[in-house]
């Protein structure tokens, strides 16, 4: 006799990882089930794709197996969990470093806030588009890109990181109709 396994019913992409959603299972459940699934040595950057190190993608997975889960929400739950989180950014950073520290502080947090974020969003499709649009950048990437595109020194991009840490793109607000800066 021939077992049958159970059919998936749909699927959903859980940032570039197909997820099968079987009959009766929510698509919270399945991406949970995803999660807890993988071993130690499949808890990569391929789950949380971006900047942020292998540990950071880890610590959030783990979050998942230890039912302190990350809560999916929608984009605009997402969102404003974000716009609250960046704006605490300038309370992390320890002003008595030296700007290039500073301003790494206050990338890494950002980064560490969008690796999170993105993780959050149940809409994977808008996730997947975000992750291949605005992948997150290296703090030398960063810094470069700064230089490039607004012409500055590199010690003016430096003191722009730290100061922008905490402001979020206002398109992005107003597209789903709430404030943030």
């Amino acid at each position: 006799m021939v077992k049958m396994e159970k059919q998936p019913i749909d699927w959903i992409t859980v940032n570039g990882n197909h997820v099968p959603i079987f009959e009766g299972q929510s698509k919270k459940e399945a991406i949970s089930s995803f999660l807890k699934d993988k071993s130690p040595m499949q808890k990569d950057k391929s789950l949380l794709s971006g900047a942020g190190s292998e540990s950071d993608s880890i610590d959030l997975l783990d979050k998942h197996n230890k039912n302190d889960s990350v809560e999916l929400n929608s984009n605009i739950e997402v969102r404003k969990w974000y716009i609250e989180k960046v704006s605490k950014i300038v309370d992390k950073i320890d002003n008595n470093l030296p700007m290039e520290e500073r301003a790494r502080q206050a990338f890494d947090a950002r980064n560490k806030i969008r690796i999170e974020a993105r993780a959050r969003m149940v809409d994977g499709k808008t996730r997947k588009l975000l992750e291949e649009k605005h992948p997150n950048k290296t703090f030398e990437e960063f810094v470069q890109s700064k230089m490039e595109r607004k012409g500055m020194t590199r010690e003016e991009a430096l003191l722009d990181v730290s100061i922008t840490a905490t402001k979020t793109n206002a398109k992005v607000n107003e597209e789903l109709s709430i404030g943030g800066n």
